[in-house]
């Protein structure tokens, strides 16, 4: 099933509880309150549980025929993460949804 048809099902009352992605949640989420007022009002009610339940690390996965490059991604990944490129660009394209959702800012587990 989707996030915006699981949601849809959580705002129409018809679920009482989603176990979603934190991100992929607010998204689908932010998504249904545009589509219609009805469903608007009922996501404003939708909250964010904290702690998480679980944290899942993320992979970067490559065609095999990029084998070469993973040495180079590698080296790049590190040093993004060790000077704060990362975490910059993680904040630019997550901090807007999370800060609207009053969600403290969020370190990015690598």
């Amino acid at each position: 099933m989707s996030s915006n048809a699981t949601f849809t099902l959580l705002a129409k009352g018809r679920t009482d509880v989603v176990v979603w992605g934190l991100i992929e949640g607010l998204n689908a989420n932010g998504i249904l309150g545009r589509e219609n007022e009805e469903l608007r009002q009922a996501t404003e009610k939708i909250r964010v549980l904290q702690p998480p339940l679980k944290t899942l690390p993320k992979y970067l996965f490559l065609n095999k025929r990029h084998i070469k490059l993973i040495p180079e991604i590698d080296a790049a990944l590190k040093e993004m993460k060790k000077n704060g490129a990362y975490q910059r660009i993680y904040d630019r394209a997550f901090g807007e949804i999370l800060l609207k959702n009053n969600i403290i800012k969020l370190k990015h587990e690598y």
